[in-house]
């Protein structure tokens, strides 16, 4: 990792950190963008680290989620639709980038069955308590939390490497913290909890594809 790349990391984490303990600090747009800028820093890291077939739709993956990010962070009625949408093409290149290679079934270990077992038993059991209380929203939060799982449980069958798995897994812990606050109960620590899980899974998932990637 050469020293460009170390201060735009350390960039990034400094504006997620104002964001994570400080955004009552500004006002929108401003409190959008140190939201968003963080993730956007990561998509050029990994535009210029990855290996040369991941970098466009793993930056696009990032890019996505930054619009996302905006979007959820601004005013307009349509915020959380415009967001889960942004988020949703997001995932669909994570997921464009762990079927590149999957395994068989039987080629799986015990491990990676089981976080898939896991996985599926998650989206029914998501799904159960959450899609009745989501109204008019309940066709495209279906197809949201569909894909998510999908992308996380192909990380695990195919070679994603071990930080972009766990990276996978804390987008989907993230994202189901939105869906319980959101629809289900109000969680006291949402913001930290949410944020923190969200950009240690960007990062994880960027590092893995970019770093370890390069040494399986």
């Amino acid at each position: 990792m050469n020293l460009p790349t170390r201060i735009l990391l350390g960039a990034s984490l400094a504006l997620a950190l104002s964001y994570l303990f400080a955004p009552e600090l500004t006002n929108y747009p401003m409190q959008a963008l140190i939201k968003t800028v963080p993730v956007w820093i990561l998509a050029w890291v990994a535009f210029t680290q990855a290996p040369p077939t991941l970098r466009a739709p793993l930056a696009l993956a990032l890019v996505f989620s930054g619009f996302g990010d905006f979007a959820l962070a601004s005013p307009m009625a349509l915020s959380f639709p415009l967001g889960m949408l942004a988020f949703l093409i997001g995932h669909l290149f994570y997921l464009w980038i762990f079927t590149r290679q999957l395994r068989p079934w039987r080629q799986l270990d015990g491990s990676r069955r089981l976080m898939i077992l896991l996985l599926a038993g998650y989206a029914i059991v998501m799904g159960g308590l959450i899609l009745p209380r989501t109204g008019v929203l309940m066709p495209a939060i279906a197809v949201y939390f569909a894909v998510l799982t999908v992308m996380a449980a192909a990380s695990f069958a195919g070679w994603a490497p071990r930080w972009t798995r766990l990276g996978a897994l804390l987008f989907v812990l993230s994202d189901t913290l939105i869906g319980i606050d959101r629809f289900l109960v109000p969680l006291e620590f949402r913001h930290i909890a949410v944020m923190s899980t969200y950009y240690t899974a960007q990062v994880l998932i960027m590092a893995g594809l970019c770093w370890q990637n390069k040494k399986t």
